[in-house]
């Protein structure tokens, strides 16, 4: 029987970057699960992958869970399941009670996930510890248009889940992750555009802090079973995916010495019965001189590969605590210098417009999950060259 078994539920790079790391432990081929079938993990010889129909809904979800996890009990001794999109990590939260029969790995609670989840529901967290974040409120579209404006702009309009099901699926003109309204006019024709879309759920208008990529944080987390953080490490984005799906998706980032951030982010999910990863967005305020926090994220991020090009392997810090149950040593900080690309150094050269970041990717040591040796093929060779040519063309 195997020591254990990693499974990861989704198919992007995040999910590549997590079979890579639990590969390096120990050789161990992970089982993705997922509802589509993404690019980054296309033609991989480290992972058996599983498409499964109307997997990210549930009943079917909690059903296929409790059917794979039953029989898989039997081929490894402890099961490590991994989340790797928001959907995915309610879909395990709502069924927690059964995958916790089975799994190793810490699952999150109902009560602390329904505390962190949810813009407004975070703010107001967030207010009660005394964790920096900007000033914000949320109601339906169709009030909002109809009701008083922001006194002052700009400000920014979210949905309350943007990779929820019910957002993906609408068809809104000029639709986004997040938008930036510079003024009333701009406010309320994405109001009007949200409804004409067929959205009118409950979305977040918030404070907007500028700055671009230049003041975007990114802290991404390990809280083991008894909620103590064992890994984290913080990062600055060197550039953003600017596409309308894209949009706060990261196509480089910096690691950066930030202890302070670091504990800022550590205490806050400590204080609040954390377990599992975590990933927070970040924006440092220049008018204020502080961090503020905007997002907690029930998983580890889609750039968090970033950890290990930072010196530590983030999937050791859950087979550490999990598996070889190996006893608390304090905070580990992941710092060392580089940079976490997510596409060709050559294309990025051409996209960055700050010369100084430009020269860090160009002659600073880079990491990226899809440079391992032990998984070329000719066929994996084609996938990554279609999935940068899709970069190339700008419809990531």
């Amino acid at each position: 029987m195997k020591k254990f078994l990693p499974i990861i539920l989704g198919s992007d790079e995040n999910a590549y970057g997590c079979a890579r790391m639990f590969y390096e432990i120990n050789g161990e081929k992970s089982l993705l699960m997922c509802s589509r079938a993404l690019l980054s993990c296309d033609n991989s010889g480290i992972l058996t992958r599983r498409v499964i129909k109307d997997f990210d809904t549930d009943p079917v979800f909690g059903s296929v869970m409790k059917s794979v996890l039953s029989s898989l009990r039997n081929e490894a001794e402890n099961l490590i399941l991994i989340s790797c999109s928001d959907y995915y990590a309610e879909l395990v939260v709502n069924n927690a009670e059964m995958i916790r029969k089975y799994v190793a790995s810490p699952i999150l609670s109902e009560e602390v996930y329904r505390k962190i989840c949810g813009k407004i529901r975070f703010a107001k967290l967030c207010r009660e510890t005394g964790l920096p974040h900007p000033k914000t409120r949320a109601a339906l579209p169709s009030a909002l248009v109809s009701g008083s404006y922001p006194e002052k702009f700009p400000v920014v309009i979210k949905p309350m889940n943007s990779n929820s099901t019910e957002y993906l699926k609408c068809e809104i003109p000029g639709k986004k992750k997040v938008y930036i309204c510079e003024n009333a006019d701009r406010y309320k024709k994405t109001l009007e555009n949200l409804l004409v879309g067929g959205y009118n759920r409950p979305v977040v208008v918030q404070e907007y802090i500028g700055g671009g990529e230049k003041n975007s944080r990114v802290v991404n987390a390990y809280c083991d079973g008894e909620g103590r953080v064992r890994l984290i490490g913080a990062a600055r984005p060197l550039l953003e995916y600017k596409t309308d799906n894209e949009l706060g998706n990261y196509a480089a980032v910096e690691i950066i010495r930030d202890r302070n951030l670091c504990d800022m982010a550590a205490d806050f999910l400590e204080k609040t019965g954390y377990v599992g990863y975590a990933n927070f967005d970040i924006r440092y305020d220049e008018k204020t001189g502080q961090n503020m926090f905007l997002e907690l994220n029930p998983r580890q991020g889609r750039s968090s590969y970033y950890i290990h090009t930072a010196g530590e392997n983030f999937m050791k810090a859950v087979y550490d605590d999990a598996v070889l149950k190996k006893p608390y040593e304090g905070r580990r900080y992941a710092e060392k210098p580089g940079v976490w690309i997510n596409e060709p150094k050559i294309l990025l050269e051409k996209k960055l417009t700050d010369t100084e970041d430009e020269y860090t990717v160009r002659y600073g040591k880079t990491d990226t999950a899809f440079r391992l040796k032990g998984d070329f093929s000719l066929p994996r060779a084609v996938t990554l060259l279609k999935r940068y040519a899709i970069s190339i063309s700008g419809k990531q």
